[in-house]
């Protein structure tokens, strides 16, 4: 948990408002989850990286225990992987595959078991911004894809993920390797529900979110543990996420995040709720003649209100 557990706020200036993220996605990922990775497939299919996996809570009564167990990290060992170094090859674990990010070399190992990330990862990876020398918090940070791409894109000098899989958090903190990161770039196998408990409070200036979209008793849940842990809000709510995002933030921090466009409400009404007023929202649509299919959120911890648009971000 380097530059955020037990430190200090980062100083900054607060009062002043910022300029609105940049919209459009400056590198696309190579051979995204959940449906694609290329920025010109819808983001419909894509559904939220991260959430995840401690069953201690997780289980609602009526639900199964022994089909929402959390996935455990694999034991890397050497593979064949055309391309890749000896020395990466060490990271690599049974069933995954290091991909190109597109974006200033960097790569990603992914597993073909485990919630692969979508371009809402990219996009959010795009959208936040962050200061030089920032420390940034990822919650519901699954593969670390959007605090990887955030140090080719952002001067912050220190990142850390909170993953509530564990297999995830150590593919995670294995990607981080991969990329020389390991000194700047951390990820914690921990319950974001319990931030209070892990970090200092306001010792964010930033925090990230890519969390669960689907309501826990909504929609049809995946075979796989991992997978409906990601998109449904079974380990943490929409509450819970934002709670911890007021707790970390120092006052003035930024909270970045996507969700999608039928649950803007919710967000909103939350976000006041735990002191963090929402600033500027950015559609994204498919085409301009369709409805939007995700919503990008930027906003600011104790600041007033005082909500704008953004204009629509196109995928076609």
């Amino acid at each position: 948990m380097r530059g955020i557990a037990g430190a200090a706020p980062e100083s900054g200036a607060a009062g002043k408002e910022a300029a609105p993220p940049n919209s459009g996605a400056a590198c696309r990922a190579g051979g995204g989850g959940g449906g694609g990775g290329s920025a010109r497939e819808s983001v419909a299919a894509c559904c939220a990286g991260g959430g995840g996996g401690s069953v201690r809570e997780c289980v609602a009564p009526g639900e199964s225990a022994g089909s929402l167990q959390p996935s455990t990290p694999g034991k890397p060992t050497e593979l064949a992987v055309p391309g890749e170094p000896a020395e990466d090859l060490l990271l690599v674990a049974p069933g995954e595959s290091v991909e190109d990010l597109q974006c200033g070399g960097l790569r990603i190992i992914q597993s073909k078991g485990e919630f692969r990330f979508g371009i809402d990862a990219v996009l959010l990876a795009n959208f936040a911004k962050a200061r030089k020398g920032a420390s940034v918090v990822e919650l519901c940070s699954g593969s670390g894809v959007i605090s990887i791409l955030m140090t080719a894109k952002t001067g912050a000098s220190a990142f850390t993920g909170v993953e509530i899989q564990s297999g995830l958090a150590d593919m995670a903190n294995r990607s981080a390797a991969l990329n020389g990161l390991s000194g700047k770039v951390t990820f914690v196998n921990a319950d974001l529900r319990d931030c209070r408990e892990l970090f200092k409070k306001g010792s964010a200036d930033v925090v990230v979110a890519n969390p669960p979209y689907i309501k826990r008793r909504s929609g049809i849940k995946s075979r796989s543990a991992g997978m409906s842990i990601a998109r449904h809000e079974i380990c943490c709510t929409l509450d819970d996420v934002l709670a911890a995002a007021s707790h970390l933030l120092r006052d003035g921090g930024d909270l970045f995040m996507t969700q999608r466009p039928g649950r803007l409400a919710d967000v909103c009404c939350s976000a006041r709720a735990f002191g963090v007023e929402p600033k500027y929202i950015q559609m994204v649509q498919s085409k301009p003649d369709s409805p939007p299919v995700l919503i990008l959120v930027h906003a600011r911890k104790a600041v007033r209100p005082d909500l704008k648009f953004m204009p629509p971000l196109y995928l076609a």
